[in-house]
């Protein structure tokens, strides 16, 4: 049993009043995660638009706490990154997953990707992982040192990492040829 005759001090029966003004608007505060499983447009719809549906694909993901992070498209190919650092490699015209990776620890802080000609590059938990393109399979790993502020770009020759501290670092990247 609720016992008022605690509170009759002021501060003390004021916090009450105000918890219990409170509580009512709180239960009604959104949730920051919406799950929803959205409709395609209708054909009329994307007519109207002047578009039309080319494909759909669904990229595995870790369950209900995974989500599609990034997204890039480099020539015919397109690469999905996940929030669990899973990268998923697309045809861009088809829709078809080539090959799945996913290097490290799930859940990092924040994953970053780059791409280049040869290889897809993911930062996760400062360390710069190295995925054959054409594979999906891990080249190598490198721990950077420090934390990243942004996404590292990357050339065929260098990959340059902007560092939280304020510098910059490029790094020549070697060239590796699978034999498996």
């Amino acid at each position: 049993m609720f016992c008022l005759s605690r509170f009759r001090s002021g501060p003390s029966l004021g916090l009450l009043a105000l918890l219990v003004a409170v509580a009512p608007a709180w239960a009604n505060f959104p949730s920051p995660r919406i799950y929803s499983r959205p409709s395609l447009p209708s054909n009329d719809t994307l007519r109207r638009l002047d578009l039309h549906l080319a494909w759909t694909a669904a990229v595995p993901m870790d369950g209900r706490r995974d989500a599609i992070y990034s997204v890039v498209l480099d020539g015919k190919d397109l690469f999905v990154l996940s929030r669990s650092g899973q990268v998923a490699r697309l045809d861009a015209e088809t829709g078809l997953i080539y090959w799945k990776s996913r290097p490290g620890r799930k859940y990092t802080t924040v994953p970053y990707m780059a791409v280049n000609s040869h290889s897809v590059f993911l930062v996760l938990n400062a360390t710069l992982y190295s995925i054959n393109r054409e594979r999906g399979i891990e080249e190598w790993e490198f721990a950077l040192p420090g934390g990243l502020s942004t996404a590292p770009v990357v050339d065929d020759e260098q990959i340059y990492v902007p560092r939280s501290d304020g510098r910059l670092s490029a790094f020549s990247l070697p060239f590796i040829t699978l034999t498996r």
